[in-house]
């Protein structure tokens, strides 16, 4: 099974759309000290207030885009977000730089949200899961490269290049979108447009498959999160992993996810996506197991962490993206963009409260990622395993 050409190119510019997001977390990292030096203090609130902004983002756009169609929130959100980039590279205050992301990431959650239903308008099933690959290939390439893309920007000039160079990538994907992408919310005549947010969110939340496959999801990317929120202390500290090794090892990681995702867009048509989740699911318990086996005995070493850490993050790659397609399925697509919209919150919402609890201890101690990785990957496979969803 392939994907129609047309659609196949609808999805690169969806992907760019998509990697707006995490472009504009992990891009300018490696200015930190620079714009702290520039600015003051505080710049780690830059951060946190693009966190927010995706957050409070995602009910909006994808409300709108039920009421209004994908394409107009989907380009006010682009115009937001290159308005945005443009005031940080022109910031001489912190609380301009902390407002002006917050801004930014309002404006890169709409491709974030709107993506996926555009997907879900255009297809369903094992489409949607070949498509959702797809986006993962673009998707997942983007954070590996980012920090390497910020230091080529500040050998360039300053950290302001960065958001110039953010700002230009923005305009083009602007102006991509404007000419490639049409309109492709079907109209609902019998569905009232005046229909509160809260009950639509209230009846969404009554759809069992579709909870418990977002649920499921989530798990395991709060165990991604985790593994991104404690692994800078725990490699380059404790371990005395250099800042570059660190980066090879991150790297690995993100190909290994980028692979198997994939490799499960060929598997899909052979074994579908309920027999490739029903297996895939063990991966992250038996990599978990393993580290926290490795933890108890005293024997967890570099090489054995890597390991454990690299299969959990290659699992996901036979997870999430037929997780996502199934559960956004199982819905009609005159909600689709809401549906996105509470899987994003609840995504964020459980990352954020996952790398809460896991710096709540030693942060250059192993023991709180691997009972993180432990408590994920044994409750997605309890959601799934136990609650039975219905997958199509």
């Amino acid at each position: 099974m392939r994907l129609d050409p047309v659609l196949g190119r609808k999805l690169y510019l969806l992907g760019m759309l998509v990697a707006l997001g995490p472009l504009g977390i992990d891009m300018y990292l490696p200015a930190f000290t620079k714009i702290q030096e520039s600015l003051g203090a505080h710049a780690q609130l830059t951060l946190s207030s693009f966190f927010l902004g995706l957050v409070g983002g995602q009910i909006v756009f994808g409300a709108l885009s039920d009421r209004f169609g994908r394409r107009p929130p989907l380009l006010w959100g682009v115009v937001i977000y290159l308005l945005a980039t443009v005031l940080c590279a022109t910031a001489t205050r912190m609380p301009t730089l902390i407002v002006a992301r917050f801004l930014q990431g309002i404006g890169a959650c709409s491709g974030m949200v709107l993506s996926r239903a555009i997907v879900r308008d255009l297809t369903s099933g094992i489409m949607a899961a070949l498509a959702q690959a797809r986006l993962m290939l673009i998707m997942g390439a983007a954070p590996i490269l980012a920090p390497s893309l910020g230091t080529l920007c500040m050998h360039l000039g300053s950290w302001r290049t960065i958001f110039v160079i953010q700002a230009l990538l923005a305009l083009t994907v602007l102006i991509w979108t404007w000419f490639e992408l049409e309109e492709t919310h079907p109209p609902h005549p019998s569905i009232p447009q005046h229909q509160p947010l809260l009950s639509a969110m209230y009846a969404l939340f009554q759809q069992r498959n579709f909870m418990l496959l977002t649920l499921t999801s989530n798990a395991l990317m709060s165990g991604m999160f985790c593994y991104i929120a404690t692994t800078p202390g725990l490699l380059m500290h404790t371990f005395h992993v250099s800042a570059d090794h660190y980066a090879l090892i991150f790297s690995a990681n993100g190909a290994a996810f980028i692979a198997t995702t994939q490799v499960n867009a060929r598997l899909l048509h052979i074994h579908g996506i309920q027999n490739i989740m029903h297996r895939a699911l063990v991966l992250p318990v038996i990599a978990a197991s393993f580290l926290l086996i490795m933890l108890l005995t005293h024997q967890l070493g570099l090489i054995s962490l890597c390991l454990g850490l690299w299969v959990y993050i290659a699992s996901l790659g036979f997870l999430v993206p037929n997780a996502s397609a199934a559960a956004l399925s199982s819905v009609g697509t005159h909600i689709a963009g809401t549906a996105s919209s509470l899987m994003g919150t609840l995504q964020y919402l459980s990352a954020a409260l996952a790398t809460v609890l896991v710096t709540l201890g030693d942060p250059h101690a192993p023991n709180a990622l691997i009972i993180g990785l432990c408590l994920s990957a044994t409750l997605a496979l309890s959601l799934f395993r136990l609650g039975h969803p219905t997958v199509h």
